[in-house]
């Protein structure tokens, strides 16, 4: 059972404790903006953080419920934790409701993921507001956005799907690692600055490893550019978001092991092998340079 209790104390805690310093945040990033517009900004990120309770109850209650995929279950539980860390990747500790904010963020896109990956008219008014919600969340989010904690969003969505539980196509016995069994992320960033615009780009291919010897794969793509003129201030703003969202049969099959080597079955019918290992527990493929993490 998710504590929702303990998450809207700590709410209501970082609320009352801000002092202005949402208030100065906004200031800085929204450069040459009226005091109205401040203010509707502050109102929105304040009313955008108390959602995190209802996202939170309404995943547990359709896990449970059967409307959602029980592998779920325990990363509703884990996101709960995490919004309650004070000392997490943005700390709401430091930063207050800055750090709620990014907290906010992950929590609220998994729930537009879920729910948006649907067909249920009832859930559709739900996901519009939540997806102009998140939009304008990762506007005034910037930079951050992009290295928030966008890999549990993704791998969640991988944990919903059916493949995971398509036993008709694994063999009836294959030899495993179970210290593979997870969901693995593999990232890298990178950035350019030029006269007068930036650019920041985050790559993810998120793995899982199903206990039956099914697997899957898919990747995400985060890209912030800003435009600037000749004072230093910013003139315009885009982001990027481009996620997979359906699996295709190139990405997805069965896996077994042999000592170290890792043999995947791509129901594509190709057939790929790779060396493994496992150091300081982040997962290693080839030669070491390719590196994963488990988040799952």
């Amino acid at each position: 059972m998710v504590d929702l209790a303990t998450v809207k104390t700590a709410i209501e805690t970082v609320q009352a404790r801000d002092g202005g310093t949402l208030l100065r945040w906004l200031q800085g990033m929204m450069r040459g903006a009226t005091e109205e517009q401040l203010n509707q900004a502050e109102r929105f990120v304040r009313a955008y953080v108390d959602r995190v309770p209802d996202s939170l109850a309404r995943l547990e209650a359709d896990v449970q419920l059967g409307g959602l995929n029980q592998l779920l279950e325990p990363t509703v539980r884990r996101l709960a934790r995490y919004v309650i860390d004070p000392a997490d990747a943005v700390s709401e500790g430091t930063y207050g409701l800055v750090g709620l904010l990014n907290d906010a963020f992950v929590v609220n896109g998994l729930t537009e993921l879920l729910y948006g990956a649907g067909q249920e008219t009832e859930h559709q008014r739900l996901v519009a507001q939540l997806r102009e919600d998140n939009r304008r969340a990762r506007f005034l989010l910037g930079s951050q956005a992009i290295r928030l904690d966008p890999m549990i969003a993704q791998a969640m969505q991988l944990l919903k799907q059916d493949y995971l539980s398509a036993p008709a196509v694994t063999p009836p016995y294959v030899k495993i690692d179970l210290r593979l069994s997870g969901t693995w992320m593999h990232s890298h960033s990178v950035s350019s600055e030029s006269y007068g615009s930036s650019l920041d780009a985050s790559f993810y291919t998120y793995r899982v490893f199903a206990r039956n010897a099914r697997f899957a794969e898919t990747s995400e793509q985060f890209a912030r550019s800003e435009q600037r003129d000749l004072g230093g201030d910013t003139t315009g703003l885009t982001n990027m978001d481009f996620a997979t969202k359906q699996v295709s049969a190139d990405k997805r099959g069965w896996w077994e092991v042999d000592g170290k080597v890792l043999t995947f079955h791509w129901d594509i019918g190709l057939v790929t092998q790779i060396a493994y290992d496992f150091y300081n527990g982040d997962l290693y493929f080839g030669r070491g340079i390719d590196s994963w993490v488990r988040i799952g």
